[in-house]
């Protein structure tokens, strides 16, 4: 017979059937090592602490997961609006002025229906209670009392009694008294006597007035006296 020809392994199929098998038992046995290795271990994996969210990002995520898990395809809630602010009232207009009440004339005061006059010229009677002597110069004052009333249309001025206020000087070449009037002074009346002239009747002594010596007191100008 003739010699049969000899093939390569690898081009008959029980030749690649066992090399396969061969690749396979040595690709097994380094897989084996490799573990036995610790080439294929893991690692545990980090644990990671979520912290809790706040309120709003919880109520935010719980609304996001709401709206996606719903088949529905709404649109999110909006934010809930601030009303706007209501507009200032208007100020209120300012009241007109009140016209000005219309002034009346006042009646004239009753000053001159409380005061009593004593016209110009009136005469006073008046008794000198003590001796009085006039200076060798300037005057002496002294009083006298008059001795009946005074009075106009039925209505008493002047009571008896009423004090004047005199003032006595020696006048002339001869040194005779001369007495001028300055006030009266009373229970109600004290008023200065702006003008007088003053004649003595009796009771002059040279330069001095005896007691109850008697004088006149004519006014020169109106007195008035306030009404009791």
């Amino acid at each position: 017979m003739a010699d049969e020809q000899k093939h390569p392994w690898y081009k008959s199929v029980p030749g690649v059937l066992t090399a396969a098998t061969g690749f396979v038992a040595a690709l097994s046995g380094l897989v084996a090592g490799l573990n036995q290795l610790g080439v294929f271990k893991r690692e545990p994996a980090p644990v990671t602490v979520v912290a809790p969210a706040p309120p709003d990002s919880a109520a935010r995520q719980r609304a996001a997961g709401t709206a996606g898990g719903s088949s529905s395809s709404a649109a999110p809630a909006s934010a809930p609006r601030v009303p706007a602010p209501a507009p200032a009232p208007a100020p209120a207009p300012a009241p007109a002025p009140a016209p000005a009440p219309a002034t009346t004339p006042r009646p004239p005061t009753d000053t001159a229906a409380r005061e009593i006059r004593l016209p110009k010229g009136a005469a006073l009677e008046l008794a000198v209670p003590e001796r009085t002597c006039a200076p060798a110069e300037g005057r002496q004052r002294f009083t006298a009392r008059l001795v009946s009333p005074v009075k106009s249309g039925g209505t008493t001025l002047l009571p008896a009694g009423t004090t004047a206020v005199l003032r006595l000087r020696r006048g002339g070449s001869s040194g005779a008294p001369e007495a001028r009037l300055d006030s009266l002074v009373g229970p109600q009346v004290g008023v200065a006597v702006p003008s007088s002239s003053v004649r003595i009747h009796r009771g002059a002594s040279g330069s001095c007035l005896r007691a109850d010596a008697r004088l006149t007191a004519r006014l020169g100008a109106p007195v008035v006296l306030p009404r009791p």
